[in-house]
């Protein structure tokens, strides 16, 4: 009985051992994309403080517009949508933050 409930779990481990995947793994390709979405709404708004649901949805928002568009899009976008035209400073902060994102993704 006990052989008969570990069978359907022998396929799920055959994947988990594959070589391919491991190759993977040694390679550090195999990050979720989820995860890193993850990571930029927790780092915008940490879970440990208790936030709104209008502040969450704002952080969400927020955290996909920049993941998908990047920072200097969101930024200029969000600000022109304000009225308000976006400082070179302020756009120059967005690029840095673009391009440190984009080292951290090809690592």
């Amino acid at each position: 009985m006990f052989l008969k409930s570990l069978f359907p779990l022998i396929p799920v481990f055959q994947r988990l051992g594959a070589d391919d995947l491991l190759q993977r793994c040694l390679e550090a390709r195999t990050k979720n994309a989820n995860e890193s979405l993850l990571s930029c709404i927790w780092n915008k708004y940490p879970k440990e403080k208790f936030l709104t649901k209008r502040k969450i949805s704002i952080a969400v928002c927020e955290a996909v517009s920049e993941y998908n568009f990047k920072h200097t899009y969101t930024t200029s976008h969000r600000q022109s949508k304000l009225e308000l035209s976006p400082g070179s400073t302020t756009l120059q902060l967005a690029k840095r933050r673009d391009d440190r994102a984009n080292q951290q993704r090809q690592k």
